[in-house]
């Protein structure tokens, strides 16, 4: 028997026909010991949700099970969920994505930042990948007060030259920039919550999870063990790892902007924080609502056509990002991917492993969430490529059967 080979853990859900074979795939990643807690899977495919599976543990130490209506904390994930947003007052007329965000909030322009535009800060370019500054909750909660530290910071390179990934300073730059914007001075939260989720009625939050609670997995950190497993999968792992990790670098500064909460992303399991609106890290959802949220989006229930063709491609491609170390697709606030055909496909990944995906060519969305953080995450996640590789193999195979 494998070291990494488990004793059988409850996995429940369907699968439409042509899809059983991804079940097969999530039940491996558990047997195989990949996921150590809890995970779930939710593919749309032409308008139907074709698979909606779940399994494992919201909190395997005490054997509470990961049911249907489990949520999850999904990271950078919530990113996607801003970009949407955002696209929307784009969609409205209130803004263009080339406009100067001076324009908009003339305090912002100095130290640097004085010529930054909106789509600078969405694709990660505006100079401010963290603070300087190590923040507390009664700052978290007070937008003024964020605001004013954003506007008093001096940037780390001059917007527009470098690439350089936002893990927190993403949602604090696009909500103050968002309430300046919106009509009605709403919060990327509230506008969320009353455009998107109540109208849709979608299976996730961007903050404000109180009475949701009793329903969220508890997240586990990674072992060295089972990064090590992952490296040998993929030594990408190991090495955005390290560039990541190094004293000084983005990556770190950012953790520190958020140190008195804890050392790691584990931090989210404070259910203070879960409260806070905060767009670039604290969504929380079902697999099913993650991928609901893009569903609606790509049958233009919340933008035309016309903006949408352009979201289809990056505006910042194939650019080093001195954050991840790694070179990368963005734009418009959205990763970008070539996808398994080839073809781009954009969305968000996040924190140990979650991943939600537009492929708008096959007519396909896609999103897997879970609690046991891998050390991967992207494309560098393993549990997640298995299961997009089979969902691709299932499709050649309908795809085979019509010919």
């Amino acid at each position: 028997m494998s070291l990494w080979k488990t004793k059988t853990v409850p996995v429940d859900g369907f699968c439409k026909d042509g899809f059983t074979g991804i079940l097969d795939s999530f039940k491996k990643n558990f047997s195989e010991g990949w996921e150590a807690e809890g995970a779930a899977f939710a593919v749309y495919k032409d308008g139907e949700l074709v698979v909606d599976i779940w399994g494992g543990y919201a909190e395997k130490k005490y054997g509470r099970r990961w049911n249907q209506d489990t949520l999850t904390t999904v990271f950078s994930t919530s990113k996607s969920i801003a970009a949407i947003c955002f696209s929307m007052l784009v969609e409205s007329g209130a803004c263009a994505y080339e406009d100067a965000v001076s324009r908009y909030w003339p305090a912002y322009a100095q130290k640097g930042k004085e010529d930054t535009t909106i789509a600078q800060i969405m694709a990660h370019q505006s100079g401010v990948p963290c603070l300087a500054k190590t923040l507390d909750l009664e700052t978290l909660l007070d937008p003024v007060r964020l605001d004013i530290i954003l506007e008093e910071e001096a940037t780390r390179f001059p917007p527009g030259s470098k690439t350089a990934y936002q893990p927190f300073t993403y949602g604090w730059l696009v909500d103050g920039l968002f309430r300046r914007i919106d009509r009605k001075q709403r919060s990327v939260q509230q506008f969320y919550d009353q455009e998107i989720r109540d109208r849709h009625h979608i299976d996730m939050y961007i903050g404000g999870t109180q009475a949701e609670e009793h329903r969220i997995a508890r997240l586990k950190q990674f072992t060295t063990p089972s990064m090590i497993r992952e490296c040998g999968f993929d030594m990408s792992v190991a090495r955005n790892g390290i560039s990541c990790m190094r004293p000084g670098s983005f990556f770190m500064n950012g953790l520190r902007n958020m140190e008195l909460f804890g050392k790691d992303f584990t931090m989210f399991n404070n259910p203070d924080l879960r409260l806070l609106g905060q767009p670039a890290v604290n969504g929380v959802a079902t697999a099913r609502g993650l991928a609901k949220v893009h569903q609606v989006f790509l049958e233009g229930h919340l933008i035309g056509p016309q903006l949408f063709e352009r979201f289809k491609t990056p505006s910042n491609p194939d650019r080093l990002d001195e954050t991840l170390g790694e070179v990368l697709n963005k734009g418009y606030g959205w990763m970008y991917w070539r996808g398994p055909k080839g073809n781009w496909q954009f969305g968000h990944s996040g924190v140990g492993g979650q991943n939600v995906r537009i492929d708008a060519q096959h007519g396909l969305v896609y999103a897997y969430v879970c609690n046991g953080l891998k050390a991967g995450s992207g494309n560098h996640c393993f549990t997640f490529r298995r299961l997009e590789k089979k969902l691709f193999d299932c499709i050649d195979e309908a795809a085979g059967r019509k010919v």
